[in-house]
C-alpha cells in the first residue's frame, strides 16, 4: 500500500557501499552524495561569516534548560509550567556580567540575569493554568549562586545558575542565570533534512555524539555516520523508507555516533543547514 502522507525525509547515501532494504521498504543504493554534501559543508566552514558567528556565541543545543528536582511533585510540576512561584525572601541583586567557560580556555562574557529576572522569564510564555484551574504557588525560600554543565554548539561549557530552594524540596529548582544568544537566521536544504541529525551532546570521553533524527512513524533509522575533518563534524542518518500507510507523524528518534577521535573544540555541523542549527 502506497503512504498517504509524503514526509520530507530520504536515506542516506554511504560512500562505497550500498544497502538492501528488508520487506516492506527500501534503502538508498549509495552514490557518496550525502558525504559529497558533507565534505563541501566541511570545506567551506572555515573562515566563512557563519563559522565567525557560530564559534564566538553562546547557543545551547536544547531549547530550555532547566535541572528540577527528582522527586519533584506532579501538582509542583504543573505549578512550575505555569510559572507559580511566590517568593518568600528577599531576591539578591546580580552581577553586571557573568562568563561561560568552555573547557579549551575559550571564555564569554555576557549580561548576568538577576534571580528576578530568571523568574520574569520562566513566566513568560508559559501556558495558562489547565481547565482545572491553577495549581497552589511554590513558595520560594532561598537563592543561592552555582554553576551547571550545559551542551552548547561550541560543546560543553560551564555557565553561572540560580539555585531555588522551594519550600518542601531538599533539591534546588536551577535555572541559567544568562540567556541565550539569537541564534543566526539559517534556511535549511529540505533535500536533505531527511538525513541530518540534530547534535544534542557529547560522552565524557569526546568520542560518542548523541543526537536525533526526524523519520516517518512507520520509517526506520538504520544507522548513522560522521564526516570529520580537523575543525568539523557533519553528521548524517541512513533511514529506511516504509511503503506501509501510515499516519502524518514526525518521529524523533535518538541516535548515537562513534567518532575516530574526541570530539574536543570541533563543531557539529548539520547536513541540511550548513550550521549547528538543526533542520527542524
Amino acid at each position: 500500500m502506497r503512504r498517504t502522507t509524503t514526509l520530507a525525509l530520504a536515506a542516506l547515501l554511504l560512500t562505497g557501499c550500498g544497502t538492501t532494504a528488508g520487506g516492506g521498504g527500501t534503502a538508498t543504493i549509495g552514490t557518496g552524495a550525502a558525504r559529497e554534501r558533507a565534505a563541501q559543508i566541511a570545506r567551506e566552514w572555515p573562515g566563512s561569516e557563519a563559522e565567525r558567528a557560530w564559534s564566538s556565541g553562546y547557543f545551547p543545543l536544547n531549547e530550555r534548560t532547566e535541572w528540577l528536582p527528582s522527586n519533584i511533585r506532579e501538582s509542583d510540576r504543573r505549578a512550575y509550567a505555569d510559572g507559580l512561584i511566590e517568593p518568600r525572601i528577599p531576591l539578591p541583586a546580580a552581577d553586571p556580567t557573568a562568563e561561560v567557560v568552555w573547557p579549551y580556555g575559550q571564555r564569554l562574557t555576557l549580561p548576568m540575569l538577576s534571580p528576578q529576572q530568571v523568574l520574569d522569564r520562566l513566566r513568560t510564555g508559559r501556558p495558562s493554568c489547565g481547565p482545572t484551574g491553577c495549581e497552589p504557588p511554590m513558595e520560594l525560600t532561598g537563592v543561592a549562586r552555582g554553576s551547571r554543565t550545559v551542551a552548547t554548539s561550541r560543546g560543553q561549557a560551564t555557565v553561572p545558575v540560580w539555585e531555588f530552594t522551594m519550600a518542601g524540596y531538599e533539591e534546588p529548582f536551577t535555572l541559567p542565570a544568562i540567556a541565550p544568544q539569537q541564534q543566526p537566521a539559517t534556511e535549511p536544504v529540505r533535500a536533505w533534512a531527511g538525513q541530518s541529525v540534530t547534535y544534542r551532546s557529547v560522552s565524557a570521553d569526546g568520542l560518542t555524539v548523541t543526537g536525533q533524527v526526524g523519520r516517518g512513524s512507520c520509517d526506520q533509522a538504520l544507522g548513522t555516520e560522521a564526516y570529520e575533518t580537523d575543525q568539523v563534524v557533519v553528521l548524517m542518518a541512513e533511514l529506511k523508507k516504509s511503503q506501509e500507510m501510515c499516519t502524518a507523524v514526525l518521529v524523533s528518534e535518538p541516535v548515537s555516533v562513534r567518532l575516530t577521535r574526541p570530539l574536543d573544540a570541533r563543531l557539529v555541523l548539520n547536513l541540511a543547514t550548513g550550521t549547528p542549527r538543526a533542520a527542524w
